[in-house]
């Protein structure tokens, strides 16, 4: 499976350090120009909600999260494209000493689930799926686990997220956790075979928290009700869909 890793031009060091860790594991892999919100313009803005974003949140989304939407988006496209599964890894991950073994059934792995995460930020709470190995499982995850640090995404499941994305306000993690908008589930490999590098700095940088007037807190408490509710009805039919309970 043809690995992907989206970096920024000039982030020279973090390609370096990702390029000797792939390399010395012989695997396929190329490095992808990351889309830099600060300085570019990508087809993607123009689908860019900043209102709705503003309306609901109380502020817009930062240029690094912009870029990181665009370049994504620019990795579903490609997967489309090759019409072929990719694993698509970020610059500021570790690779766990059982990641070998693991890609090596990514591709089988790939004739059936269309997108699964192998890394994630928050804890996680799932449903075992099935077994991968004696270590391993595939899951469905059952909460938010906000990450697009590394996953397989099959080129159906692209094109899923490239369909929903006509009009979006949200950074890209958030946007591909939500199944109901664009209808592909939250798989994921557990324990994660992929772990962030904390001795590199966050490209999109951190936000000072600006000051949210009630107005606005009253309507984002109420949308977020009415996303929990959304997910919640989707959650009973996706467990059915794949043969789980809740």
């Amino acid at each position: 499976m043809r690995i992907i890793i989206v970096s920024l031009k000039h982030s020279l060091e973090r390609r370096k350090k990702i390029e000797k860790t792939l390399s010395a594991l012989k695997l396929p892999f190329c490095f992808f120009d990351a889309v830099d919100g600060k300085n570019e313009h990508h087809k993607i803005f123009d689908h860019y909600n900043n209102k709705k974003r503003v309306f609901i949140k109380g502020y817009p989304l930062k240029p690094g999260e912009l870029g990181c939407f665009a370049s994504h988006y620019s990795l579903w496209e490609r997967c489309v494209e090759l019409n072929e599964p990719l694993l698509v890894l970020e610059d500021d991950i570790e690779l766990e000493d059982d990641f070998l073994n693991v890609y090596k059934k990514m591709h089988l792995l790939a004739e059936s689930i269309p997108y699964f995460r192998i890394g994630r930020v928050l804890d996680a709470k799932y449903k075992i799926f099935k077994q991968i190995d004696d270590c391993h499982d595939l899951v469905l995850y059952t909460k938010p686990v906000r990450s697009t640090q590394g996953y397989m995404i099959t080129p159906e499941a692209a094109k899923k997220f490239i369909d929903a994305a006509y009009n979006w306000y949200e950074p890209v993690d958030d946007f591909m956790e939500k199944e109901w908008l664009h209808g592909v589930l939250n798989f994921g490999i557990e324990p994660p075979l992929i772990r962030h590098d904390f001795n590199i700095h966050s490209e999109i940088g951190e936000r000072a928290k600006p000051y949210i007037p009630l107005n606005v807190r009253v309507i984002r408490e109420l949308y977020r009700s009415y996303e929990s509710i959304r997910k919640l009805c989707y959650s009973f039919y996706k467990m059915r869909k794949v043969n789980l309970t809740t």
